[in-house]
C-alpha cells in the first residue's frame, strides 16, 4: 500500500509494526513519526511510538507521547496505565500514584492494576 500511496497512515503504521516485531526500533520510531506527519491525530501511529521510544529507554518522548494519546482518548485505560508505568519508570513515584489511583477509578475491579 505504501508503494501505490506514499501517504497512507495505515500502511506507514503496519510497516512501523513489522518493523517494531522484528526489533528494528529506529526503523518503527521513522515509520511512526512519518505517519504522525501526514496527521496527527492517529492514536495507532502515537500510542506505537510511545511504545517504541519505552522500549528504547527514551522514557521523556514516550511520556509526551502518551500525554498527547491521553489529550485525544481521554480516560483510555491503556493510555493511562502506560503514563502511570511510565512515571514509575522515571522514579517519579508521586505522578506514578496519581496516575494509577486516576486508573483504579477507571477500571476498580482490575486485578492487574489492583495489584500495582
Amino acid at each position: 500500500a505504501i508503494e501505490s500511496d506514499r501517504y497512507n497512515q495505515c500502511a506507514l503504521v503496519n510497516r512501523g509494526n513489522i518493523h517494531f516485531k522484528a526489533g528494528e526500533l529506529e526503523k518503527a520510531r521513522d515509520y511512526y513519526q512519518e505517519s504522525l506527519a501526514i496527521g496527527s491525530g492517529c492514536a495507532e501511529a502515537l500510542y506505537n511510538l510511545g511504545l517504541t521510544f519505552k522500549t528504547m529507554g527514551n522514557l521523556d518522548n514516550a511520556l509526551e507521547c502518551f500525554e498527547k494519546l491521553h489529550t485525544i482518548l481521554n480516560n483510555c485505560p491503556e493510555v493511562i496505565y502506560q503514563i502511570a508505568a511510565l512515571y514509575d519508570m522515571k522514579q517519579d513515584i508521586q505522578q506514578s500514584v496519581d496516575w494509577f489511583m486516576h486508573l483504579i477509578t477507571i477500571v476498580p475491579t482490575d486485578p492487574g492494576i489492583l495489584s500495582q
